[in-house]
């Protein structure tokens, strides 16, 4: 049969896995944000560039394209810097705290089970407490990848629009 040691080295073991998953999920997702960013705001330049090497006037249809696709850009750039900014993580234990514990541990004050299991509940916090910020740049994440094809499509549609007729 498993002593209370075995179920305590276990719960930490979870604890600080689930944690470092977490952490691992949110720079995953804010690779994602920066990936998008930098790729809509390229397309945003060249698609500009192309702009101004055309002659002449672009037909309202280009134009009114042009202007939907910069008004969606400046939704998605909301958007992404909404998820990318999400903030106040919790990474526990806080070492001062433990450290604290440990003085107490080493004049036999406390048991090494129990700063582990100590450990464990204050890492156990911190994911509780960060599950509900990467739920919200899990929903940002996907809205901001809409909006960036949104804005890739009407910025395609908008040079599209502004080629002259092929001729026959």
């Amino acid at each position: 049969m498993a002593d209370e040691s075995d179920a305590g080295d276990v719960f930490y073991d979870v604890a600080r896995w689930r944690l470092q998953e977490q952490f691992e999920q949110i720079t995953s997702l804010n690779n994602r944000l920066t990936t998008m960013l930098a790729a809509a705001t390229t397309i945003l330049v060249l698609f500009a560039a192309l702009q101004s090497l055309a002659v002449g006037t672009f037909p309202p249809a280009s134009q009114a394209l042009f202007l939907s696709g910069l008004g969606v850009y400046v939704l998605f750039v909301m958007v992404t810097l909404s998820g990318y900014t999400v903030r106040r993580w919790l990474i526990l234990p806080r070492l001062d705290d433990l450290a604290s514990l440990l003085q107490d541990a080493a004049q036999e004050r406390v048991s090494d089970n129990e700063v582990r299991e100590w450990t464990a509940f204050a890492m156990a916090a911190a994911v509780a407490h960060n599950r509900r910020l990467i739920e919200r740049k899990s929903t940002l994440t996907p809205m901001a990848m809409g909006l960036w094809a949104i804005d890739v499509l009407l910025l395609a549609l908008a040079v599209a629009t502004s080629l002259p007729p092929l001729a026959p």
